[in-house]
């Protein structure tokens, strides 16, 4: 081997080691108390509500659960739950049991505390944060202790796609409350029109727990509702992408090298 290959071959196994060491927490909740952090943390949530236990209100934007886009209310129950009523109809069932249609972070008996939030935003992806590329967005997070007295920490997170679409994102942990992932005391479950999924603990804050629905239809849904996991991917973070993409770059340059010595 040529001191130009062992060079190029430690600094591309540097890279990749750091690439991988940085997924450890790639994905967290989005916790954001201002109006003045879409500058840094790429999203914007200016109207939290944090009233304890169940919370009624309406989503920002229309949703299709399989009837056509419709506009809908919410109950965000404290047992980690939020239930889907059509406009104007209210909640409906217990405030502690789900009926309907409804979406779970964290199913379980739970008490709060004073960082459960709900309320409308923005959210943008993208390197360079911009509130003209922005999507809409609508959040719920729960601040909690189950009946283990394990800290809880779980988020809902719907982003609007326009005519109905819309991605459903489920996040748990966050390093700034020295909380990673969730116990298995509770479950992640979706009941939404004929789509259904459920995944049970413990929940990890490096995946990003992501379901897409179009024209009212979640591909990644089991549809009997038992088993799941299905839209549950590991995400590294654009800078952990950065490093791979240099780790390739450095390899496809030696290898060039070594061709070229070889044809010259």
């Amino acid at each position: 081997m040529t001191l130009l290959n062992r060079t190029s071959g430690i600094a591309l196994l540097a890279i990749l080691t750091a690439a991988v060491s940085q997924t450890a927490l790639a994905r967290e909740v989005r916790v954001d108390f201002g109006d003045t952090n879409f500058g840094t943390s790429g999203e914007n949530f200016t109207t939290d509500d944090t009233t304890f236990g169940v919370g009624v209100g309406s989503i920002s934007f229309q949703l299709n659960l399989g009837s056509g886009a419709q506009s809908y209310d919410y109950c965000m129950s404290a047992n980690g739950f939020v239930a889907f009523t059509a406009a104007g109809t209210g909640c409906s069932g217990s405030s502690s049991t789900p009926a309907g249609d409804y979406v779970a972070a964290f199913l379980a008996p739970l008490a709060l505390h004073g960082n459960t939030l709900r309320g409308f935003g923005l959210v943008d992806s993208s390197p360079a944060y911009s509130a003209a590329d922005a999507t809409s967005a609508y959040r719920f997070i729960w601040d909690a202790t189950d009946s283990s007295n394990n800290a809880i920490l779980a988020e809902l997170l719907l982003l609007d796609r326009g005519a109905g679409n819309f991605d459903l994102q489920f996040a748990y942990g966050n390093a700034l409350f020295n909380l990673d992932g969730a116990p298995s005391t509770g479950t992640q479950a979706i009941q939404l029109g004929g789509n259904s999924n459920s995944l049970g603990g413990p929940f990890s804050s490096a995946t990003n727990y992501a379901f897409s629905f179009n024209g009212g239809t979640c591909a990644a849904c089991v549809g009997s509702g038992i088993g799941g996991g299905g839209g549950s991917v590991s995400v590294p973070e654009p800078s952990t992408l950065a490093l791979m993409v240099a780790a390739m770059s450095l390899l496809l340059f030696s290898r060039r090298r070594s061709v070229s010595r070889w044809l010259a």
